[in-house]
Order: C-alpha cells, then sequence, then structure tokens
C-alpha cells in the first residue's frame, strides 16, 4: 500500500471511530453555522446567515451568506431610561439553537432579573432578540428594547410610509435597504421608530434609526417561569431578518412574526430606473414598499389585508392604483409615465385675500389620492397640504382629482375637479367664505400636541400652521409633562395676529399612574407634579394661582390613562369614593374618541352627574391632535364667548386672560360643527337665572356650515331630554357661495326659534344643621345639543365623525318650590 493510501485509509478510521464513539457516548456535535464552521458561544445562525452578539458592547452583527454585513447596536430601555447592555461573556450559555444570558439590568429601586435570548428562525432567516423578566422586584416598572442601525437606502415603516425626519412613529415592521434589505419588527406588537438627529447634509443613505420594542409592564406578584403564560405580559423583543431584496424581506418578517399572507406577483411597466411599489390597506395606509428594479417581475408575500397597490418613480410619476388581493393569481401591471403640475389659489371670497387654508386633493374616477409627505408634516401629510400664504404648486400624476380647500367650521369648503395631463399645468382658484357668524366666539383647542411630547413627531411650527389652517384663534400646548409655549413659532412664522395661546402642560402621571390633566396658563419651565404624586397634590400645586385652568383630559380613556377609570367614579354617586373633583374642567368631547359617538356620550353623563351634585365643571372640547394627517387640529374645539370687541369677529385682537376665565366659568359652546346660541330669559351658557315657573321659553339657534351635517336638537336639564326637535340632512354643500354676505350667513342657520319645555323638579336643600344657617338650594341646570348623522370624512379625509355640539349649562335658581 502506497504512503498516500495508508494516510487515507487512517484519517477515514479515525472519522469512523469519532462518529461512532459520538454516537455510543450520546456526545453532541458541536453547532455550525451554514457553510459547517463552528460556532461559538457569541454566535448563532440560520440557513443563510449568521448573527454575532458582543456582551461587552451589545452590537449584533448579521452576516449574510454573500459575506454582507448590518451592524445594530441594541441596549435596553428601563422605566423609560435607555442603558447600556453589557454583561459578561461568561452570562452566555448555548441552550438548544440560542444562545442565553441571565443578567440584572439597572431600575428605580434596584436591579430587574432579565433573562436576554438570541434565537435563530431558520424557516424564515431571522434572528429574534427577547427580554423576559424572571422575577419581579417592588414597584411598577417598564421594558423596552431598543436596536439603533444606520440606513442603506431609506427606510420604510409599516402603516406610516417613509421615515425620514427626526421624529418617532409607530408601525407594524421598518424595512430598510435596497440591494440588502433589513427587517426589524416584534412578535409582541407594534414597533416605534425614531429619526435621530442626523450630521449636516444628511441623505436617506446615512440617517440614523433607533427602533423599540413594545414597552412591557413588569408586575410585582413574584416569579413567574419563562413560558409560563402568566409571564407573557412581562416579555418584550425585536425580530432582525436580512434578505437579499426588500420584496423577500417582508415575508420572512411576517413569517416570523406568524402573520398569515398570500402572494402578489407583478411586475412595473414604463420604467427605465428602480421604482418602489407601495401596498395599501383599506384606509389607505401604506402597509409594504418593496424597491423594484427595471423590468424585473416581484413577488410580494403580504397579508390578506394589503389590497390597493401603485408604483412611483418620484411625487408625479405614479401609476394608477390597482385593486389586487393577496393570492387572488391575478397578476399587477403598474404602469409608470409622466405627470402634469396642479397650481392652487385660496383666496378670502369677500376681501380677495390669500388664506392660510388646508388643501385636500383626491383622487376620483379611478386615480389614487397623491402622497404629499408623511403625516406629520403640515406642508404635506399624506393628500393634505396647509398652503401657509394660500397657494400650492406641486407635481401630479395624470389622473382626475377633486381639489378642495377648507379652514374650519365657520367657512364654506370650495371645490374643483381637475384633469391633469402629462406636461400640462392645470390652476384652480378657490374661494371660501367665512359663513358662519360667531361674534363673540372665539374658537380654542386647549389640548393638542407636538414634537416636545414623546408620541408626537410634530414639529411646533407645523401644529401652529395646522391650528390656524383649522380657524383656530387661541391654542395651548399641552406636552407631556413638558411646558410647551407657541409664543417664539407664531413670531417667527407672523401669526401671531392669527392666534393667540398661553404656555401649558398636560401633567402625564406615573408612578402611580392617576390620570392625564391639562394645565394653563403655566409658567415655561418645571411642570406641577406628576410623578408619586396625587390629584390632591397636583390641584393645589396648580390653584396656587387661583387663574389658572385644571382639566382632567379623556377621563374615560382605557390603560391607565382616564382619571374617572382610575378612581372609579360613579356619575349616580359622584360625592363618593376617591375622586378629587376640585377640577376646574371636564373634557367631555376629544377627538381621539370623536369617531365613537357612544364613548362622548358616557364621558356626558358622567358629566352630568357632577352637574347634578351642584358641581359647576365646565365642560370643553379639544382634539388631543399628535398627528396632521390623522385626528386633525381643532375637531373638536371649545368655543369660547367673551366680550364685544375681546375677539371673536375676525378683526379684533384676542385677549387670553378673558378667554381663560370664560373657559373656566363655562361660557362656551363644545363643538366639532354645529354652533348653537342659546338663552334663557336673556342668559346664556355659563350664567345665573332665576326662575319662579316651570314652564319655561328657550330661545335657540343653530347654524352650521353648507358642509356640516346637522338633524336633531335636544333640551337637556338635570339629564332629562325635555324636548327634541328633528330636521332633515342636507346633502353636501361645496364650492363657492353665491350672494352677499348677509345673504351667505343666513343660509347657514337650520333652526330658531323657542322651546317650550317643563323644567324637573328642583332637587331637595340639603338638610339642616342645628346652630347653622340653611345651606342655599341645588341650583339645576340646563343646556341644548345638536347633533347630524353624515360623517364628515365625505370632504375632511379621515375624519369619519358625525357633527355634534353642546353648550355649556345656564344654572337655574328657582326662586319658588315646587
Amino acid at each position: 500500500m502506497s504512503e498516500s493510501k495508508l494516510l487515507s485509509s487512517l484519517m477515514t478510521a479515525l472519522v469512523a471511530g469519532g462518529i461512532a464513539y459520538a454516537v455510543v457516548s450520546g456526545a453532541r456535535a458541536p453547532r455550525v453555522d451554514a457553510r459547517g464552521a463552528r460556532l461559538d458561544v457569541t454566535h448563532v445562525a440560520t440557513k443563510s446567515a449568521e448573527a454575532s452578539l458582543d456582551p461587552h458592547t451589545g452590537e449584533l452583527t448579521i452576516v449574510s451568506d454573500d459575506r454582507k454585513r448590518r451592524q445594530i447596536g441594541l441596549s435596553v430601555v428601563v422605566d423609560k431610561k435607555t442603558r447600556a447592555l453589557s454583561f459578561p461573556r461568561s452570562a452566555l450559555q448555548r441552550q438548544g439553537d440560542s444562545i442565553v444570558a441571565d443578567i440584572a439590568l439597572d431600575a428605580d429601586g434596584g436591579e430587574l432579573p432579565v433573562r436576554l435570548t438570541l434565537r435563530p428562525d431558520r424557516d424564515t432567516d431571522s434572528f429574534e432578540i427577547l427580554l423576559h423578566v424572571r422575577t419581579s422586584i417592588p414597584g411598577a416598572h417598564t421594558l423596552a428594547l431598543r436596536a439603533d442601525l444606520a440606513s442603506e437606502g431609506g427606510a420604510f415603516l409599516s402603516g406610516v410610509g417613509e421615515i425620514d425626519e427626526v421624529a418617532k412613529s409607530t408601525g407594524g415592521a421598518l424595512v430598510d435597504g435596497a440591494d440588502r434589505a433589513v427587517a426589524v419588527s416584534s412578535a409582541q406588537g407594534e414597533i416605534t421608530a425614531a429619526v435621530e438627529a442626523p450630521a449636516a447634509r444628511a441623505t436617506a443613505k446615512n440617517m440614523h434609526y433607533a427602533v423599540f420594542s413594545p414597552e412591557a409592564g413588569i408586575r410585582a406578584e413574584g416569579a413567574a417561569e419563562v413560558d409560563s403564560p402568566a409571564a407573557r405580559g412581562n416579555r418584550t423583543g425585536l425580530v432582525v431578518t436580512s434578505a437579499p431584496t426588500t420584496a423577500k424581506a417582508w415575508g420572512q418578517m411576517f413569517g416570523a412574526t406568524k402573520v398569515a399572507t398570500a402572494a402578489v406577483v407583478g411586475a412595473v411597466w414604463g420604467a427605465s430606473e428602480r421604482t418602489r411599489v407601495y401596498g395599501l390597506d383599506d384606509e389607505g395606509r401604506p402597509r409594504v414598499r418593496a424597491i423594484v428594479d427595471p423590468g424585473q417581475r416581484f413577488q410580494l408575500d403580504v397579508p390578506p389585508t394589503v389590497v390597493s397597490w401603485y408604483a412611483a418613480l418620484g411625487s408625479s410619476e405614479t401609476s394608477a392604483p390597482i385593486r389586487n388581493v393577496p393570492g387572488s393569481g391575478y397578476e399587477l401591471h403598474l404602469d409608470v409615465s409622466p405627470g402634469g403640475e396642479l397650481q392652487v389659489k385660496v383666496v378670502d371670497g369677500d376681501t380677495s385675500q390669500p388664506l392660510l387654508a388646508r388643501v385636500i386633493v383626491h383622487g376620483v374616477d379611478g386615480t389614487f389620492d397623491p402622497s404629499f409627505g408623511p403625516d406629520y408634516r403640515a406642508s404635506g401629510a399624506g393628500p393634505l397640504v396647509d398652503v401657509t400664504h394660500g397657494e400650492l404648486k406641486t407635481p401630479l400624476p395624470k389622473g382626475r382629482y377633486r381639489v378642495a380647500a377648507t379652514k374650519g367650521i365657520e367657512w364654506s369648503i370650495d371645490a374643483q375637479t381637475v384633469d391633469i395631463t402629462p406636461g400640462h399645468t392645470r390652476a384652480a382658484t378657490l374661494t371660501l367664505r367665512r359663513v358662519v357668524p360667531t361674534p363673540g366666539f372665539v374658537g380654542c383647542d386647549l389640548h393638542v400636541h407636538a414634537r416636545p411630547s414623546f408620541d408626537s413627531p410634530v414639529s411646533v411650527e407645523d401644529r401652529v400652521v395646522s391650528l390656524v389652517s383649522a380657524g383656530i384663534e387661541f391654542a395651548v400646548p399641552t406636552e407631556h409633562n413638558v411646558v410647551g409655549d407657541y409664543g417664539p413659532a407664531l413670531a417667527v412664522l407672523d401669526l401671531a395676529r392669527s392666534m393667540a395661546t398661553v404656555p401649558g402642560v398636560e401633567v402625564t402621571t406615573y408612578n402611580p399612574k392617576i390620570g392625564h390633566f391639562g394645565v394653563f396658563p403655566y409658567p415655561v419651565g418645571p411642570p406641577p407634579p406628576y410623578r408619586g404624586t396625587t390629584a390632591a397634590g397636583i390641584f393645589t400645586a396648580v390653584h396656587r394661582d387661583p387663574t389658572r385652568v385644571v382639566q382632567v383630559n379623556h377621563p374615560r380613556m382605557p390603560r391607565g390613562i382616564g382619571y374617572f377609570s382610575i378612581a372609579g367614579y360613579d356619575g349616580k354617586n359622584p360625592r363618593n369614593g376617591s375622586l378629587r373633583t376640585d377640577f376646574d374642567t371636564l373634557e367631555v368631547y376629544n377627538g381621539y374618541e370623536s369617531p365613537e359617538r357612544a364613548k362622548v356620550e358616557v364621558v356626558m353623563r358622567d358629566w352630568y352627574g357632577l352637574l347634578n351634585a351642584g358641581l359647576r365643571i365646565a365642560a370643553t372640547g379639544s382634539s388631543d391632535s399628535h398627528r396632521i394627517q390623522y385626528q386633525w387640529a381643532g375637531y373638536p374645539r371649545t368655543l369660547a364667548r367673551v366680550e364685544p370687541g375681546r375677539g371673536g369677529d375676525g378683526k379684533s385682537a384676542v385677549e387670553p386672560a378673558q378667554i381663560v376665565a370664560a373657559v373656566k366659568k363655562g361660557r362656551s359652546v363644545i363643538t366639532s360643527g354645529p354652533v348653537i346660541e342659546l338663552t334663557l330669559d336673556g342668559k346664556g351658557p355659563g350664567e345665573d337665572v332665576s326662575i319662579g315657573e316651570d314652564a319655561v321659553k328657550v330661545h335657540v339657534r343653530v347654524l352650521a356650515a353648507p358642509w356640516v351635517d346637522v338633524t336633531t336638537l335636544e333640551i337637556v336639564a338635570q339629564g332629562q331630554v325635555l324636548a327634541k326637535r328633528t330636521f332633515p340632512s342636507r346633502p353636501l354643500g361645496l364650492g363657492p357661495e353665491v350672494g352677499s354676505l348677509e345673504e351667505a350667513e343666513a343660509r347657514t342657520v337650520r333652526w330658531e326659534g323657542d322651546v317650550d319645555v317643563t323644567l324637573p323638579p328642583p332637587p331637595p336643600p340639603p338638610p339642616s344643621v342645628p346652630g347653622k344657617p340653611d345651606a342655599p338650594a341645588r341650583p339645576q341646570w340646563l343646556i341644548a345639543i345638536a347633533k347630524g348623522d353624515r360623517k364628515m370624512d365625505d370632504i375632511l379625509p379621515f375624519m369619519p365623525v358625525a357633527p355634534m355640539a353642546f353648550t355649556n349649562p345656564v344654572w337655574i335658581q328657582r326662586t319658588r318650590a315646587r
């Protein structure tokens, strides 16, 4: 036997012997990656990628089978504070295909024992990084995982769209890159993506993103097994996948997070460069985006809710939208060709002056709505643009559009249909008129958010523009535990004559959570107490200045947010229980809840209980807006009545102190559309009237702009409906209002007249106390409510709100026992 053959035989025998020993002794072969290389304790692998975790820096490195690598910095967020993820290498252990480490994280009040798991999923070529709290520590705590990565081609967030500005947004999954894509999502729910402040001259390719997993709330009732159902609320994590294309990244990500999908196959025609293919849901929200090379067919595995598709080269070169349900078997053909240009002017029909207003561009006859930008920018949020100088000039894809302009509930809406053709410019002049006369009323938004709030990406300047475009004349910035001030933005934008303001804050309580409270005016600087405090502590601290307002915001909002829900308030017995009632105003009509009237009516019944107890707590309505495109600023609003010449006529300057006093007193009407004027014996909301008879006449006038629906009027006293009037719904009224201004104003009166009502029996007087004078009888109260049936999203996109308005009470002192 030759020397080489002898050596080969020896090696074969040694290998066979080693295998036999492993089988006989139960020894386990070392972990290897897809290429057969041995993995150490810091590495895990899937079929086509390998991930390694540096325990000292928290850096996760993913290397694909084409040797391309993405580096992701991992850290943890404990009790809202970002902390480094760093621990000894010796803490890492291999557990099957995964690696785990039991570590302790710094938390308020001690250390939080956590298990970190890095788990590969070979079927979807993804990696899950999971944090799980093994045992609890005293107090309530929160935990999230943070991943930092640099962009390699621009990021898209499912449910939001492209994100390219310094802001936070919440969505389903983030996909970044083009040639080699990376996707980040979570099996525990929606993620939050934040664009970090970029360096000068930043582009989509050098942006930096921070992605946060859903926040886990940590309970304090003791230890829980890692995989027990009781422990699932104590875990949070992220799933990361790397794919050769964005189209494959979506399929891998949906598979890794156990989302059912079906295939959509297609191609883009008429393109000589890369195009972006978008998939939207039935509500028009962008859910997926794929980068497609020219001449290349694509396949996207997406959920069945992604049903509308279009391709885009730029803002003016997009295909017509096509409806294609995933799994239908039909191939998408998306044709991209050049578009034209739209020029819009918005003017006041009575002064011919340009108006700061909101322009809405809506595709009709099969044309898709354009998107002028992300949902938080006043200069372009979906199909909306707030034009600061009354002009818009923008490229548009070819097609037919309805172009409309609005400036709030007191103004008409003008609209025109335009056809955009390639290479041509189409001009449209839209004429608005202030047709609802509201002298003495000042439109107020007392609860609204911008970027100082952690949950709003809107800049302060964009928020101010969105308020003025909605016809708001007084606004309070209510950022979470940050005192806001619109003054500087109003000065920079030269809008100080258009809108007045005072500094304010939303006290967002924490540890314990007792509710959210609006406070205004409040000096810029440290906010009122919000952590480890009580309602009494907040109210007392704020009321050291008796001119300030303390407002209970969204009192019935769930998830530990609503004051009434947390305190267990019962409107039938409002003076019992732990609820402090020494606040000034109650946000009865909240914009977040306005699409569901039943939720608003629950809070109205709560308010009735307070009024029946003799508590003079004024109602308010505010938008609670956190975005531009959705949940518009100024809807609903509070119309505060001030003295003649103190604002509300569009001419005289608004005096903030007068408005604050009117809001606190209840001299106001709350509305998302209609306007109500109510008097009883010459007295209006927030005023007292002495009545000796049971039968009284209530004078009411209901006004509404041509596009606002109003169908019912109710008179309510002590929570009882005393009278009701109904009138037919009017069709949507768009276009320039003809005739003189007086004629146009007269057409906005939907109903006016006297309503005969019989007041309910007065409440019994308080029991006498020996040695003390008798307490005065508790007053009665009376309000008017107007409602419409047709929702406003037939002209205001993303506003599925049926109009409603109600007054604050007229207080009735009964001068004669029944």
